[in-house]
């Protein structure tokens, strides 16, 4: 028998339940409306929106422990939200790639740690960076990765700003082209053949034929240096002697979901 109480506790948790399935349906909505995303059928929607509560259960969880100091960064939801860890993997994240060979590999050159570094250095405000770019369902990454940092060093040599292609990379290096690729690999391309700019050969999120034309050609590297040593002063001191760098991360658990 339930008291006017107890009514009252159930009816408040029906419809606690009720908004909070709103607010999920809701965020679902805003989702596949800010990210364009459309699926083939009602099945694959409700597979994909179950997967996107799934994430938003764990979104919710890590975010607490950040409230609590437990974890250093913030989650979200973002165009990665309806696929779940395995899938992240399989589409974006490269398998893991051998460092260069070891006649590449510059000799640890020795330096002073009290070396007068300034205290900040933001490449972006000085405006050597380019608009955050999007390589969407191609797993391109590494080309983002080398044409950011030469587009950097474009700035840093002549003062002007310039967003160079990543397709041509893609498309002209085929054996990495949307499965990953090698960084060394990318830059050696640079160094022989020079980069389009962005306008004139752009971003199309798949593989295609090569359509390298010389007489496009804005700019090339010299050299490039290659570091393997796991240390943050040396990084630091590149950063701030040299420029913005090209760097591959080991994306583990809900970094697809990193904020």
């Amino acid at each position: 028998k339930f008291t006017s109480e107890m009514k009252y506790l159930v009816s408040i948790f029906i419809f606690s339940a009720a908004t909070q399935a709103f607010s999920s349906k809701d965020r679902w909505e805003n989702f596949k409306m800010r990210h364009s995303k459309f699926y083939e059928n009602s099945k694959e929607e409700n597979k994909r929106f179950n997967i996107f509560l799934d994430n938003l259960r764990e979104i919710e969880d890590h975010n607490e422990k950040y409230r609590k100091g437990e974890s250093s960064y913030q989650m979200g939801v973002n165009q990665f939200s309806d696929l779940t860890t395995e899938e992240f993997r399989r589409t974006y994240l490269m398998t893991s790639l051998p460092s260069p060979p070891i006649d590449m590999n510059p000799k640890q050159a020795k330096y002073n740690v009290h070396e007068d570094l300034p205290e900040k250095v933001n490449w972006t405000e000085a405006g050597a960076v380019t608009h955050v770019k999007d390589q969407g369902q191609c797993g391109s990454c590494w080309a983002f990765s080398i044409t950011a940092a030469v587009e950097s060093q474009y700035f840093i040599k002549t003062g002007k700003l310039i967003s160079l292609s990543e397709q041509q990379l893609v498309d002209c290096l085929p054996l990495f082209g949307c499965n990953g690729g090698q960084t060394f690999e990318g830059m050696d391309y640079i160094m022989a053949n020079g980069l389009m700019e962005q306008t004139v050969y752009p971003y199309e999120t798949k593989v295609g034929a090569c359509r390298y034309n010389q007489s496009n050609v804005v700019t090339r590297i010299n050299h490039y240096d290659w570091t393997n040593r796991d240390d943050e002063y040396d990084l630091k001191r590149i950063v701030a002697l040299k420029g913005p760098v090209s760097v591959r991360i080991a994306v583990r658990g809900p970094f697809h979901g990193y904020s």
